[in-house]
């Protein structure tokens, strides 16, 4: 079903791919979560099994497993950790010592005691989804963000009379290959690759995949974050399974990848930030954590197997977010420059709390006129092929393409790590040119990156000797800086005509406005103004850090020799 427009904007809104939740693959799968956990127990047996030389080598990994948990448990607990892990780590290290106690380690015992382990991550890491929260979830972000915004926009409270009420998709905007995406949800299962630049990240994206009308997402979430008692209890059970990052251990790692290489061949569809963490920098991510994409590779190769006629395809969809302004700028820019620059850098301590900032945040981000938008990437296979709408393969010659010739060898499908290696670094290559493809530039990001190349150019000095010059010393003539922006935003039209990039709404006025606006935007959250104007009409910095966070959004496109 094609997406309609709202009655009052030209506002998109889309229909349900699935109308019934109890029909969507996360639904179906949590509601067998024990069998699932069984199988995902037994299959990580069974990997071991294929190891050869179980009983000694087994014995080996148990041991390391134990190892790294005593240090973990000593040297970096959370309040999250289950209060028996001191208990459970003790009986398995007796019990391996008693498996060993001839002189020659007891194959059985040790099976045993590997099944303990494994069936404990198991738990650990197996997430859940309930459709009565999931509802609740669905009804109270809308209804929070939608009131709050209307509340903020049409003061006082009450609109007046024949004044409308602005939808949330107008704020919140949704573009890209939207249609393609909800085709092939319903044709394979599909992997949603976001940038990350924020902790709201989440809560927006869940809005979004709702928003375009698609089932929900299965995503890995930190454990840390289960110690809070309102998150754990929506997160476990919305489809968040648990990640442990402090665990390092062979038994653990092989226990998370074969969950999700299993929930995967089951058709659910899955969340997975490659950056692996937020930007520090601000930067679009330039190297991405290929973990979960070499693992739905693997997932791939067993579903050709399993119907090598008619096996379901899984696709991987990049996903760029756009904003004015990020929540975590100055504490993530703190954290680059230290590591960056470590002795050459002076740490300025950021003194708000969280909670103040997340809600000063969300109360600006919707009284502005500044909008947040979701520009969901051309979909592609596992190889970084792109797909027709039946979401067949096709080569650079639109030749349809067998993803089972990428598995095989003297005509038979078989498991090549290395080869594997491979594919998953060339689909990374390809999510990363996606994204700057994808990336959707603001006024404010041209501004900025305007505006901290203008000053390096001027001081002539690096970047850490820019940091210590006087905010009083950085003044830019308007004139001046208006050229500079002038001669840039030519540029990015040249590369948005050529495909290499995308421009908001924002950057189609004059370059007096583009300027204007731009400044406005990029001061919506922080109380220090990145830019602003002096009272003479030239333009300043307050916060020349923050700055440089939101110059690096331009990173990339060689856009410094056009300055």
């Amino acid at each position: 079903m094609a997406a309609k427009k709202s009655k009052d904007k030209d506002t998109v809104e889309y229909p349900r791919v699935i109308p019934d939740e109890h029909d969507w693959p996360i639904y179906k799968i949590s509601s067998r979560r024990e069998q699932l956990i069984e199988e995902v127990i037994a299959e990580t047996m069974e990997h071991y099994t294929q190891q050869g030389g179980e009983g000694e080598r087994n014995f080996t990994r148990i041991a390391d497993a134990y190892y790294q948990e005593r240090v973990r448990m000593k040297d970096n607990p959370w309040k999250v950790d289950r209060r028996d892990e001191p208990a459970f780590w003790r009986r398995i290290k007796l019990a391996l010592q008693r498996s060993a106690e001839g002189g020659t380690v007891d194959e059985k015992a040790v099976e045993k005691i590997l099944h303990q382990v494994v069936d404990r991550y198991t738990n650990e890491i197996a997430g859940d989804f309930r459709i009565r929260t999931y509802r609740f979830a669905r009804w109270a972000t809308n209804f929070g963000f939608t009131r709050l915004f209307n509340a903020i926009r049409l003061r006082p409270f009450r609109r007046k009379k024949g004044e409308k009420r602005m939808k949330l998709t107008e704020k919140m905007q949704l573009t890209g290959y939207t249609e393609e995406i909800r085709a092939l949800s319903k044709k394979g299962v599909v992997i949603l690759v976001p940038t990350h630049f924020s902790n709201l990240d989440s809560i927006v994206i869940g809005w979004a995949i709702e928003a375009l009308g698609l089932p929900a997402f299965t995503y890995g979430a930190g454990i840390n974050l289960f110690g809070h008692p309102i998150l754990s209890y929506f997160m476990a059970r919305l489809g968040a399974f648990r990640l442990d990052r402090r665990k390092k251990n062979e038994i653990y790692l092989t226990n998370l990848k074969l969950y999700t290489e299993i929930v995967l061949r089951k058709g659910g569809h899955m969340l997975f930030f490659p950056g692996g963490t937020r930007s520090r920098s601000g930067s679009i991510e330039t190297k991405l954590k290929l973990g979960l994409l070499g693992t739905a590779i693997e997932a791939q190769r067993k579903l050709i197997l399993e119907d090598p006629e008619n096996y379901r395809r899984i696709y991987v969809v990049p996903l760029v977010m756009s904003y004015n302004t990020t929540l975590e700028a100055t504490a993530l820019i703190n954290q680059f420059l230290k590591k960056e620059g470590k002795e050459r850098y002076i740490l300025v301590k950021d003194d708000f709390r969280s909670t103040r900032k997340t809600i000063k945040y969300i109360f600006n981000f919707l009284r502005s006129r500044s909008s947040m938008v979701f520009s969901f990437g051309k979909p592609m296979d596992l190889f970084g092929n792109e797909v027709n709408g039946e979401g067949i393969s096709l080569d650079k010659q639109g030749r349809v393409i067998d993803l089972a010739d990428y598995y095989q060898s003297n005509g038979e499908i078989v498991r090549d790590s290395q080869r594997s290696y491979a594919y998953t670094r060339l689909l990374g290559e390809r999510i990363l040119a996606s994204y700057y493809r994808e990336n959707i530039v603001f006024s404010s990001h041209l501004v900025a990156f305007t505006a901290f190349q203008f000053l390096l150019q001027t001081q002539q000095k690096d970047l850490y000797g820019l940091l210590t010059v006087a905010e009083e010393d950085l003044v830019m003539p308007y004139d001046d800086f208006a050229a500079s922006v002038e001669r840039l935003h030519l540029r990015l039209r040249e590369m948005e005509l050529q495909g290499k990039v995308r421009l908001g709404e924002d950057m189609r006025h004059s370059i007096p406005n583009i300027v204007r606006h731009g400044i406005e935007y990029l001061g919506t959250y922080h109380l220090k103004k990145p830019l602003t104007f002096d009272k003479a009409g030239n333009v300043i910095t307050e916060d020349l850090r923050v700055l440089y966070f939101y110059h690096n959004r331009l990173n990339g496109y060689d856009l410094e020799k056009y300055l």
